[in-house]
């Protein structure tokens, strides 16, 4: 699935180069498209990419602490 893949995508660039994901494109765009992807029992997710998205987000946190603030986790608490 293009999902998955994009994901795994997500969280390598985080891991090595974390400075070509930041920017408003990731607060507006790519974190609410991880988030959506949580919940594998949707039909529209797969179980792999619910994995890898929750896998990207983690390896976001991991290279841009700057994510993990009160804001970020208020907007990704629900959906889990």
């Amino acid at each position: 699935e293009v999902r998955q893949s994009a994901f795994a995508l997500i969280g390598d660039t985080a891991e090595y180069c974390p400075s070509a994901i930041t920017g408003p494109f990731l607060n507006t765009t790519l974190l609410p498209a991880i988030v959506r992807n949580f919940d594998a029992r949707s039909e529209e997710v797969s179980q792999n990419s619910a994995n890898n998205a929750m896998w990207a987000l983690g390896q976001l946190f991991v290279a841009l602490p700057s994510l993990v603030n009160p804001s970020t986790t208020v907007n990704i608490l629900p959906t889990i």
